[in-house]
């Protein structure tokens, strides 16, 4: 396989969705486990209060709730992007195969496709190199 610049952003893509859902794990962890005394409730008066115990509790598990489904949603989708840009990494190379060397196991010097001009060996049906049918 060769390198391209399309296998290094899908390695980018790969590395980039594992630390975005480790990051988001750690930070939900730390919202959890953040102390009561920081948060507060702002009134549209100007007045800010301290959130009570009960009110916290909620709000903490809501933003742990919400910080975990963004981190899976974005590893989801950084992972997906990377499937798709393999996918067509893939397809790229399935479609326009390297030209079929001479060198090659089973490769006859006097054989040669009628339409490309590429080595073929005995019994092949299509050419290895432009797929045109041999027989």
């Amino acid at each position: 396989m060769r390198f391209s610049l399309y296998h290094f952003v899908s390695g980018v893509l790969q590395v980039l969705a594992w630390l975005t859902l480790v990051l988001c794990v750690v930070f939900a962890i730390i919202v959890v486990a953040s102390p009561y005394n920081g948060w507060y409730t702002y009134y549209g008066s100007g007045i800010m209060e301290p959130m009570g115990p009960g009110a916290m509790a909620g709000m903490r598990w809501v933003l742990f709730v919400g910080i975990l489904i963004g981190g899976i949603a974005s590893w989801a989708g950084l992972l997906a992007m990377a499937g798709i840009l393999q996918l067509l990494i893939s397809i790229d190379e399935n479609t326009h195969p390297r030209a079929f060397s001479a060198t090659a196991p089973g490769a006859v010097p006097g054989l040669k496709c009628p339409a490309c001009g590429a080595s073929i060996k005995p019994g092949d049906r299509f050419c290895q190199s432009c797929g045109a049918k041999l027989e």
